[in-house]
């Protein structure tokens, strides 16, 4: 009455708060009623005379019971006239004044102090995804960028993704992604962003000691064991570590595949068929057995599972195995054995039966140069103070010029250290020291101090991005052979007396490149309501090159020949090129002869990708030089899981390409689950005990001989059997 003495206000009646419908039925109701007017998302109508509504859009009505003028002599009409608006409104009142501005008023949720009112409580509201939760600031993303507004919502992933690119935290909501009205919802004493920013295993546990009276725990007794399963069933497939509110984009793919596998084991579903790409990707050993066990849960609710897996413990655990092969590429693609283990490894033409039946004996023969290693000095890396994350190492040495395997069950702390710490910090640190700007006291991150780094020269990551993102990009570029095929067809002799330079065999430029296809070897139709088709150009016959430049020939092929053979035939194809023939050589070593020289970047597999970026490196290596000097050119390679998608008999090439990197004089540092690389490794860093709060900590570290003495690691007990 103060605030609003002598004004003219409009109650309005609040009925539909951010529902989706046409609600004809609503107007009808209050025409019947008295109620003339109504008020829709802002704008007053007449009931009697309803518009079209969006069916799809969500809408705020409410009806406009009556219009009063605000004096004492009118306090009787304004109480009457509030109880019959908060009738309407089941509790919930609006008063508008003239210049269309409103205030929400309501019996049970508002500050008569500050003047604060909210809406009724709605699961939306806990949700950051809906505008209805969201942080207004970041609109529930948590972080603060120009490229987000209100049309767009947290669950947005290129948003998180930007926010690991140093987008800075919200300080409106310091990254809880939520309105203050939601965060001021206390279940106990924590909100819901206390709540979600618990791991999955302490989620439990906190939900069973939650202190609810007779009244709380009647309105929880369906919800508590519902969550209380939901939890469970991510624990059994090795997730207890993650927190609930981990962003999507940060979770591998391992991670998110078996996020899916866990919400299927609680539908209860049967009938299904489930087909899982790798589920053991990112898994330690002990996480194996947890997941062979859930795949078998999910069997004997009476569903088929299907699995596509290089994984000896997982094959040995299934009813029935098909093998695929013999080789790779165009030599495969047939079914060589399908039925139990033991009709597997009795097939003689079957490589994944000859490793099962004769598995890898440690250590492997011939895989270290170790004459070259004498000539090398006792190195190392030594971090100090390592917090970051679930971090608590007060020092840790990695040695250099060595193979190190980083090992540990699931979020032991494998990537905060070796991805979060060593690789961006020695990154920073030795740009600073070759631009010739290094500081006197360097800023690291996640730790107090890294010291041994002054004599590498450079840090690499070799991931499983693909190495181009063009179809233009081939493997022939990318380990740096394209140019010298194309200089060998300059030098031809029709090439020569044409005046054929080496651009004229390149299919980016034009001059020898087919312009009907511009040298993509492929015409894309567009058809309307389907997915584009791609056709082999007619004008080149899908060689990428015109008629002129495909007459020119070395040893009876044309350019466009070449690029569509496989390394192994290009291996002897180029015999007599030596710096041609060492790169595909080494393709040939690592397992990938089965590739075209113009395979198109975009077809490759992560692991195919990594294999090559892993030639590309070590056909700039020159191991003899380390003969010359005490301290040969040193790089740190650090790689995650690069056994990931290898069969068997190609992590053994992948073992023997990462020591002869060594051999030249490098650092390997790889994280990894593999137990056959972790048994080759020249040194073994476990992580853990477990994963979360529960790891952190060093564990132990040795040889791989030296690890089996380890009463704590996890990682000994399944590497022993291996190397004894």
């Amino acid at each position: 009455m103060q605030d609003h003495h002598s004004q003219s206000l409009t109650f309005l009646a609040p009925v539909v708060v951010g529902r989706k419908g046409i609600y004809k039925e609503l107007a009808a109701w209050a025409s019947q009623h008295g109620y003339t007017q109504m008020r829709v998302d802002g704008t007053i109508v007449d009931s009697a005379n309803w518009p079209v509504l969006d069916r799809y859009k969500e809408h705020d009505i409410e009806v406009v019971v009556d219009q009063l003028t605000l004096s004492k002599s009118k306090e009787q009409a304004l109480a009457s006239l509030i109880d019959k608006t908060l009738a309407v409104g089941n509790g919930m009142l609006m008063i508008m004044q003239a210049d269309q501005k409103t205030e929400l008023f309501s019996t049970q949720r508002a500050c008569p102090g500050c003047g604060s009112s909210f809406d009724e409580l709605d699961p939306r509201l806990f949700s950051f995804n809906s505008r209805h939760g969201w942080c207004q600031h970041c609109f529930g993303t948590g972080i603060v960028s120009e490229d987000i507004d209100d049309t767009v919502s947290g669950e947005e992933n290129h948003f998180l993704d930007n926010a690991e690119d140093g987008d800075d935290q919200c300080p409106a909501c310091q990254g809880n992604r939520l309105n203050p009205t939601a965060l001021a919802v206390r279940l106990g004493k924590d909100n819901i962003a206390d709540m979600t920013a618990l791991s999955v295993a302490n989620a439990e546990q906190a939900i069973l000691s939650l202190p609810l009276d007779a009244q709380g725990s009647r309105i929880a007794r369906d919800v508590l064991p519902e969550l209380q399963s939901r939890l469970q069933f991510l624990q059994k497939v090795g997730l207890g570590y993650l927190s609930l509110d981990r962003s999507a984009p940060t979770l591998s793919g391992g991670e998110a595949q078996r996020i899916r596998l866990a919400s299927q084991l609680g539908s209860q579903l049967q009938g299904v068929c489930y087909i899982l790409d790798e589920p053991t990707i990112g898994l330690h050993a002990r996480d194996n057995e947890r997941l062979v066990t859930t795949l078998r849960e999910l069997q004997q609710q009476g569903n088929t599972v299907i699995v596509v897996e290089h994984d000896d413990a997982t094959m040995a655990e299934a009813d029935h195995l098909i093998d695929v092969g013999p080789g790779a590429g165009k030599n495969g693609g047939e079914i060589l054995v399908s039925g139990t283990i033991k009709q597997v490894m009795r097939n003689k033409q079957s490589l994944t039966g000859q490793y099962l039946a004769n598995p890898v004996r440690h250590p492997l023969p011939d895989v270290r140069d170790t004459t070259l290693r004498k000539q090398f000095e006792k190195e190392a890396l030594t971090v100090h103070q390592a917090t970051l994350h679930n971090l608590n190492i007060k020092k840790v040495e990695i040695p250099l010029r060595k193979l190190v395997a980083v090992t540990g069950v699931s979020g032991s702390g494998k990537s905060s250290l070796i991805r979060g710490i060593v690789y961006p910090g020695l990154k920073a640190a030795i740009a600073d020291a070759n631009r010739r700007k290094r500081k006197p006291s360097l800023s690291w991150t996640g730790c107090q101090s890294i010291t041994g780094w002054e004599d590498i020269q450079s840090i690499l990551q070799v991931d499983q991005t693909p190495i181009g993102k063009t179809p233009r990009s081939c493997p022939a570029s990318y380990v740096g052979i394209w140019d010298s095929i194309r200089k060998l067809f300059a030098d031809t002799v029709d090439a020569r007396l044409r005046g054929y330079k080496p651009g004229r065999f390149s299919f980016n430029v034009s001059g020898g490149r087919c312009e009907d296809c511009s040298g993509n070897g492929m015409q894309r139709i567009e058809m309307n309501f389907l997915p584009d088709v791609r056709i082999p150009c007619e004008t080149c016959q899908g060689w990428r090159f015109n008629t002129e430049t495909l007459s020119v020939r070395y040893k009876e092929k044309h350019i466009g020949e070449v690029l569509a053979m496989d390394v192994d035939t290009a291996v002897a194809f180029f015999e007599a090129i030596p710096n041609i023939h060492h790169p595909l050589r080494l393709l040939q070593d690592i397992g990938l002869g089965y590739l075209t020289l113009g395979q198109q970047s975009p077809t490759l597999s992560g692991g195919e990708a990594q294999r090559i970026k892993l030639v590309s490196e070590l056909a700039k290596a020159k191991p003899h030089l380390a003969l010359r000097s005490s301290k040969p050119p040193h790089k740190l390679y650090v790689l995650d899981e690069p056994t990931v998608g290898l069969h068997m008999a190609d992590v053994e090439k992948l073992i023997r390409v990462l020591h002869r990197l060594v051999d030249a004089g490098n650092s390997v540092l790889v994280i990894e689950h593999n137990l056959d690389l972790i048994a080759e490794a020249d040194w073994v860093m476990d992580m853990g005990p477990e994963g979360g709060q529960a790891g952190g900590k060093l564990v132990c570290q040795g040889s791989p001989m030296q690890i089996l003495r380890s009463k704590k690691s996890l990682t000994a007990q399944f590497l022993r059997p291996l190397l004894t």
